[in-house]
């Protein structure tokens, strides 16, 4: 389909997955759902993934989890169906067997001890708020993918130029809510002082949503910018950054005041407890999926120099051909 477009091509919510690997470290896992493993095994979820770019050691973190023995998830039992009903099928699935999706999904998150859950089916979007509330992990599905394309294309209702006429006076969908009560992102900032202004990821007034910001001391403009390895010192001051941020309540994960912390992405995700995303170059493999060669093209762009692992050397991953390293 992308060699017949120049549009973004996202048919599954598996696209995802390249960024979701990114953010968590290389021994924690994700589970993905689907309707039914006779027909979408392990193999074939593995399989998929590295063709999309995933190396095989970071395709094997994904696991599949079948919803076949509940009513109304099995090929069979979705074939039966009328084509028109298949949107319809949170409304007719019972309380007994909703309970029973989400302690399906609960149980083995829990084996595997995943950070984070795909829903590869789309049917299954309609349950997604469920799991979120009951896992208290992030979930993600088809909608969550074309979210992430449209906000990309959209006019931002908090600042900058105001381009499209029709979205005049939108409000932001958190206003009057609680902002406490509200998921928070943390923000490593480095060590450089600087008055943030409205669109600025340093500011708190360019989210719609709750954040709370932490200086790794030491780790300075230029020395973000060189990507060397971190001292002992700098590594630390990194780490205790991030621990403030992590006991901050509500945190759900972390990301960055500068793009040349992406040098640093492997140093932040061996000691974080929460997903990291701390510059915005981590979007990369995403977009060589959706675009192909066209991303191919954009990536030839010069970029900060990726660190090494602070531990052992992490595999390459593969976006559409080419290495670059994501750890």
């Amino acid at each position: 389909v992308r060699s017949l477009t120049t549009r973004a091509v996202v048919l599954s919510p598996l696209v995802q997955a390249s960024l979701i690997a990114t953010m968590y470290q290389r021994t924690e896992k994700v589970i993905v759902v689907t309707n039914d493993t006779n027909d979408y095994s392990q193999a074939d979820l593995e399989q998929n993934l590295v063709a999309i770019g995933l190396e095989q050691d970071d395709a094997k973190r994904f696991i599949v989890v079948g919803l076949q023995h509940i009513r109304g998830f099995a090929t069979a039992d979705v074939a039966d169906q009328e084509v028109s009903e298949w949107g319809l099928v949170d409304e007719s699935v019972t309380t007994v067997e909703r309970k029973a999706i989400i302690t399906t999904v609960e149980r083995k998150a829990k084996e595997r001890n995943a950070k984070a859950i795909i829903l590869e089916s789309t049917l299954l979007p309609s349950f997604s708020d469920a799991l979120r509330a009951r896992l208290g992990l992030p979930v993600f599905d088809a909608l969550t993918l074309v979210d992430y394309f449209v906000h990309a294309s959209t006019d931002n209702p908090r600042f900058g130029l105001d381009f499209d006429e029709r979205q005049a006076g939108r409000c932001n969908a958190y206003d009057g809510l609680d902002p406490a009560k509200l998921p928070a992102i943390g923000i490593l900032r480095i060590d450089y002082e600087y008055p943030p202004a409205l669109g600025d990821i340093a500011c708190e007034k360019s989210y719609g949503y709750r954040t709370t910001h932490e200086v790794a001391e030491g780790l300075t403009f230029e020395v973000a910018q060189e990507g060397g390895p971190l001292c002992s010192e700098k590594r630390e001051n990194v780490a205790a950054a991030l621990q403030r941020l992590q006991a901050t309540p509500g945190v759900v994960g972390i990301a960055g005041d500068c793009g040349f912390l992406m040098n640093y992405l492997a140093d932040a995700r061996s000691v974080s407890k929460l997903p990291c995303f701390i510059s915005a170059l981590i979007q990369c493999d995403l977009m060589a999926t959706a675009y192909g060669d066209e991303a191919a093209r954009a990536s030839a762009l010069p970029s900060p120099r990726p660190s090494p692992s602070p531990s052992s050397p992490a595999p390459a991953l593969r976006c559409s051909g080419r290495r670059h390293s994501s750890r």
